[in-house]
């Protein structure tokens, strides 16, 4: 995790800059992608080195304090996924 805000104080005159993460998850070390739910709070790795390759579930609800909640790996390897929350009939 890096906090984008940390760019706003960049002065020319301390170019070149050195950045460290604010936050850090562990939890897999690769992904095919990674797909972040806003409205939930959840991050869906997929494709990585856990879980067969399925859905790597992470909690982002608190940025600086990420979790893993769950995975599901009964399909296998998951090349790509698409977060929608239905609100309907």
């Amino acid at each position: 995790v890096f906090d984008l805000t940390q760019l706003l104080t960049i002065e020319e005159v301390n170019m070149p800059m050195q950045f460290s993460e604010t936050a850090h998850y562990n939890g897999f070390g690769n992904a095919h992608n990674i797909v972040i739910n806003e409205d939930t709070g959840f991050a869906y790795g997929v494709g990585t080195n856990t879980y067969s390759g399925g859905l790597h579930m992470v909690d982002i609800s608190n940025p600086l304090d990420p979790f893993e909640v769950g995975g599901f790996s009964s399909d296998g390897y998951t090349h790509d996924a698409q977060c929608v929350v239905y609100d309907g009939p």
